[in-house]
């Protein structure tokens, strides 16, 4: 009997060094919550549209000049995080003609059936637009805005499209940045 009582007195001893008993096993788990949200990364402009009127050529006419009133173009981060505004043209076209968006100063009479266009963000300088996308503004936080507005250089007399409507678009791209 003292012996039985020795192992146990021995096995409880070995125990509590052990830091608890020897024949139980236990655990013990912790979960973590993790969430995410998507990105979002788009944009609104407004108004949609300028209508420049009848502009003679070798003239511009701008935005703000605008035969239905001044135009000035809101771009709206409508997203969830900051992103950077790009700008770019196109080429115009109408019925059986075509200008080329030029990347520099028309030199009339030899530049015909090229055109330029630029927009002013506000408080900055004129960008012209090339068929690239170019900074219009950087940092533009979720709802925040950018205004600007926007001026046509017709072609050089010669070009085709006399007394004929022409199209073009300003292209903006909202960009997230890396």
């Amino acid at each position: 009997m003292f012996r039985i009582l020795s192992l146990t007195a021995l096995a409880l001893v070995v125990s509590a060094l052990a830091g608890g008993p020897l024949f139980a096993e236990s655990s013990e788990e912790e979960t973590i919550t993790a969430t995410v949200s998507g990105q979002s990364v788009s944009m609104t402009v407004s108004p949609g549209s300028i209508d420049y009127g009848t502009v003679p050529f070798e003239t511009s006419q701008s935005s703000l000049a605008a035969p239905g009133g001044p135009v000035t173009f809101t771009a709206t981060n409508t997203g969830n995080v900051t992103v950077n505004f790009a700008v770019r043209g196109s080429d115009a076209t109408g019925t059986g003609f075509s200008w080329a968006l030029s990347t520099g100063a028309l030199a009339c009479p030899n530049d015909t059936n090229k055109f330029r266009h630029s927009v002013t963000p506000s408080g900055g300088s004129s960008i012209f637009l090339t068929t690239a996308p170019e900074d219009l503004a950087t940092g533009v936080a979720a709802a925040g805005t950018k205004t600007f507005t926007s001026e046509i250089y017709m072609p050089c007399f010669g070009s085709d499209g006399a007394g004929e409507q022409a199209s073009t678009s300003i292209l903006l791209t909202a960009i997230a940045p890396e």
